[in-house]
This record gives structure tokens, sequence and C-alpha cells, in this order.
């Protein structure tokens, strides 16, 4: 259901390409933010759109690409959810190997992607020779028995 007065045509996508800066994520945040209320999200699931995107740029940053370097970040937009797509051209790593985060406190690193699975319905890595692709999908919810 989009937001009243909004026509999103079935596969809208929308790219952007960011610098491997800290600042930028915000961009990212926002566009998500604008996207999603098109489609008609509610406030409680932009947030955790908002939330899982930021995890997902922070590792492209972090893991797949040097400060000089980008990373693209596309939303494709549904009447019915949305899917983001973050790329970045980093080398390759063993996406299966990546554990479970201890939630004793007892280690650095790996709650990024336990974050994205939570809060998003469907999350997918790819890491090849060229790079890494994390795609994440959300469902619009019925709001107030209304879709």
């Amino acid at each position: 259901m989009a937001s009243e007065g909004t026509t999103i045509r079935n596969g809208e996508t929308v790219v952007l390409e960011l610098p491997c800066q800290p600042e930028f994520i915000s961009l990212a945040r926002l566009s998500v933010s604008a996207l999603a209320n098109m489609v008609g999200f509610s406030v409680e699931d932009i947030e955790d759109l908002k939330v899982a995107l930021s995890e997902a740029c922070t590792n492209a940053m972090q893991y797949g690409c040097e400060k000089e370097d980008h990373y693209t970040t596309s939303f494709e937009l549904f009447n019915d959810g949305i899917s983001i797509v973050v790329s970045d051209s980093g080398e390759t790593w063993d996406c299966e190997a990546v554990s479970q985060p201890s939630l004793k406190g007892d280690q650095v690193g790996g709650f990024g992607l336990y974050i994205i699975r939570t809060l998003m319905d469907d999350m997918d890595i790819v890491s090849s020779e060229s790079g890494t692709t994390l795609t994440m999908k959300k469902n619009l919810r019925p709001q107030n028995g209304i879709q």
C-alpha cells in the first residue's frame, strides 16, 4: 500500500553510489526512510530498515573498501515491500564461516549481520572475487488491519 498520492511501479529502483566515509551513511538512511514511506511502511518498520541499512553500509565500509573507494546501495520498491542491496568491491570471504554472536559480551564484532537478520524478513550474502553483495528484503505488513 503506497502512501496516499504516491504511485509506485513494481520494481522501481533507486541506486546510490556512496563514498566509503561514515558521514554518507546518513544519506543512505534518509533515502531508505523516504522510499519506505512511499511504499507505506510503518514508522517502526522504517526504523528497522534504517538500522539494518546502517549495519550493512558499515560492513561495506569496514570490510569491503578503502577510504577512497565507493560502495553501492540500491533500493527496489514493490507494492508489498522493499529490497535493498549493498555491494562493495572488497576481497572475497567465507560467508558461511560467520558465527552467531556471543551475547555474553566476550566477542568483538559479528553483531551487524545478526542485527540485519533479526530486523529483516530475508537476507542473503554472496561474496566473490569481484566483491560482496548483501541483499535484504522487508515485506509490508498490514497496519491496523488495512492493506
